[in-house]
């Protein structure tokens, strides 16, 4: 594809195309696999598929595609009605290896197998002797051990079966076993027929190795369930271990330390733990005659296994109640400790993962209790920062009055000026159109622009505006550089010009041309002309000579007291046949109409929006969060903060500070920030739950 970008920007092209269809059609940059349960639904899907391909402008190889098979190659592997197994093509290549003579091609053979270590049964544990030679400061010696660990690595790739898929109905059966080797464990459902859903492995690390026996089965099970969470949470599961111990264990309520956070992370599954003896191997018995089937893992310890492994014993302390059957519920800690315990709970991302009381409330209570833990969670949640600068919560953003545009008393007493940029360059040389709209009568002018500099738009409005209709008395402006510029603040106080800049961020500040702006853009998708700069004029003159809704009369009349269209009758103009007789009085005086109109205007605006009480909840001193405007990809919180609020005018801005800078910001840009901590406390004693 050339360009190192270019895969990741097709993929994100083809995710577009295809971002509703998800449920139907799996996309990994070309290629493309289309699935359905039955015939009329496969064609179906395919009848859209190609819609889409063909609406897209992109195209299909047919010596490349296939259509209507139960059975195809997919990304290295073979996937069926089944299931899904390796391509034989592939594994062919790992079979006519030979023993690899360094550390370079021994890690490139376990690369390989590690792709394809999920349908191998205990691939950490066969897999050790060679993983021994990766270690620091050991010598590469290929020993007989090593030859036998690499021949049953690939004699267990060339049989490996078929992985199935789980299913919503279906109980599950998990055989975990731990040795100093590693940890491994299978994964059965019965459909109703006894299925193998998936193998893991892991290699222990060199604290695991110094852990006693019944701590490491103990491990095994547990990191099995974290492992294979997506498949049995909420499902019944049937746990078979050969150490005996681990029965009487999770049942006691005397544990301490290790295995009282084990006992506790086993608790949230529907398990039941049943002994096998080791000698009767249930699993190796049933793989000799049955095939299975699909999962998805990593051997590689993932950031969620870090989670585990760094989980903090925050239930450790307290005693506890049984409440009902065999459910442990409420350990009651002291009134001292009871903060950092639901604090611990709402930032783990295990437990609370900073969710609000209504979604933690069942697994919280079960764990700890006290008489005022709710009110005590849903203060703690509302003070939290992280919280706060990831969640939108209407009630404490910072609403702002709704403005009434100032309307200038004549033409061309207020103007709004703003750059419509559609992105490409017509063959006239224009890259932008300036776009100017008066707010009393509305109408439009427009003017092309070659370069975006100050210069350029100084041009522009004097040849557009100035030389053709006079000067006006105030325009408005977002801040783009060449509005901004010293240059530009020149040229309106030599015209005397009152120049006034919107708010940054805040784009109804400049509503009028905003609103126009969209207008056109509109107009150039329709029409798909190259020389948008053309479609832009016509647009313009077209609503200028169309009777705008607010003042019941075109922007052309308002403008220049008569009709600017002679081919076009005036009843035609006019929406109704009552507005003739109005007509002949504005002709008389059109001042007084342009009067009329602004008070018109001013009345229904406020009648509208109800503005006469309102009043801005926000005072100096008070600490704020501020809406981040910069991050485009969705990687920063979309509020930051938090900053002090100095001063608010009279324009709904406040004056926030920034460390030693201050900036005005629209209050609507603002939310309100409560300070981290919990005031009040709870109270000891248990309530029946």
């Amino acid at each position: 594809m050339g360009l190192s970008g270019s895969p990741g920007t097709f993929q994100r092209i083809m995710d577009h195309i295809f971002s509703d269809m998800r449920s139907s059609i799996l996309v990994y940059i070309d290629d493309i696999i289309v699935f359905s349960n039955t015939e009329e639904e496969h064609l179906h899907i395919l009848e859209e598929f190609f819609h889409r391909i063909i609406d897209s402008g992109l195209k299909l190889r047919m010596d490349k595609s296939r259509f209507g098979v139960r059975q195809l190659k997919y990304l290295g592997f073979v996937v069926s009605i089944d299931g899904i197994s390796p391509d034989p093509e592939k594994t062919k290549a790992i079979s006519n290896m030979t023993a690899p003579d360094n550390i370079r091609k021994l890690r490139e053979f376990l690369g390989m197998l590690n792709f394809f270590g999920r349908f191998i049964k205990d691939f950490a544990t066969i897999s050790e002797p060679l993983r021994f030679l990766l270690r620091k400061d050991v010598p590469f010696i290929w020993t007989d051990t090593c030859t036998a660990a690499f021949e049953t690595l690939k004699k267990c790739l060339m049989t490996t079966p078929i992985l199935s898929a789980s299913k919503a109905e279906g109980e599950f059966l998990l055989f975990t076993d731990a040795s100093y080797a590693g940890l491994g464990a299978v994964l059965f459902q019965r459909q109703p027929e006894l299925k193998v859903i998936t193998y893991i492995s892991r290699s222990i690390n060199k604290f695991e190795s110094n852990y006693p026996p019944i701590h490491l089965e103990a491990l095994a099970i547990v990191w099995a369930l974290s492992q294979l969470d997506p498949y049995i949470i909420g499902m019944p599961i049937t746990i078979y271990t050969d150490h005996q111990p681990l029965l009487s264990l999770f049942g006691s309520r005397q544990l301490q330390g290790k295995l009282a956070r084990y006992q506790l992370r086993l608790m949230q599954y529907k398990a039941t733990i049943r002994y096998q003896p080791g000698g009767e191997n249930v699993v190796a018995d049933y793989l000799s005659r049955h095939p299975s089937e699909w999962r998805y893992t990593n051997d590689k310890e993932t950031k969620y296994e870090q989670w585990v492994k760094e989980e903090k014993a925050i239930f450790s302390k307290g005693r506890y109640y049984k409440m009902s059957g065999n459910m442990v519920l409420g350990i009651i800690p002291t009134v001292s400790v009871q903060k950092n315990y639901i604090e611990e709970f709402h930032k783990h991302p295990l437990f609370g993962g900073h969710m609000g009381w209504e979604k933690v409330k069942e697994k919280l209570i079960q764990a700890i209790f006290w008489d005022t833990i709710e009110e005590d969670y849903k203060e703690l949640a509302k003070s939290c920062l992280i919280c706060q600068k990831n969640k939108t919560i209407p009630g404490y953003l910072i609403k702002s009055k709704p403005q009434i545009p100032e309307v200038g008393a004549i033409p061309l007493g207020k103007v709004h000026i703003d750059l419509l940029q559609p992105g490409r360059k017509t063959s006239s040389g224009n890259i932008a159109m300036m776009v100017a709209v008066d707010s009393l009568t509305r109408f439009v002018i427009v003017g092309p622009v070659k370069l975006l500099s100050s210069e350029e738009i100084i041009e522009t409005i004097m040849e557009n505006i100035i030389f053709k209709f006079g000067c006006p008395k105030k325009i408005v402006t977002d801040r783009g550089t060449c509005f901004t510029s010293l240059e530009f603040e020149n040229f309106t106080k030599a015209l005397g010009i009152s120049h006034h800049l919107t708010t940054p961020n805040h784009h109804q500040s400049n509503g009028l041309v905003e609103r126009m702006n969209r207008n056109f853009n509109e107009a150039i998708r329709m029409y798909q002309d190259d020389e948008w700069d053309e479609t832009v004029k016509v647009t313009a003159c077209c609503y200028n000579n169309l009777v705008h809704p607010k003042t019941k009369m075109t922007p052309s009349y308002l403008m220049f007291g008569r009709l600017t269209n002679p081919n076009i009758s005036q009843e035609n103009i006019l929406v109704k046949s009552k507005y003739k007789e109005d007509i002949r009085k504005w002709e008389e005086n059109i001042s007084k109409l342009q009067e009329t109109w602004m008070n018109h205007h001013r009345k229904s605006w406020e009648k509208a929006k109800g503005t006469e009480n309102f009043e801005i909840n926000l005072q100096p001193k008070q600490l704020v969060l501020r809406k981040r405007m910069v991050d485009k990809r969705g990687k920063l919180s979309p509020w930051e903060g938090p900053y002090e609020v100095l001063q608010v005018d009279e324009h709904q801005r406040a004056l926030i500070k920034k460390g030693r800078k201050k900036e005005w910001i629209h209050v609507s840009q603002l939310k309100k920030f409560i300070p981290e901590g919990l005031e009040k406390g709870g109270k000891e004693g248990c309530k029946d739950i």
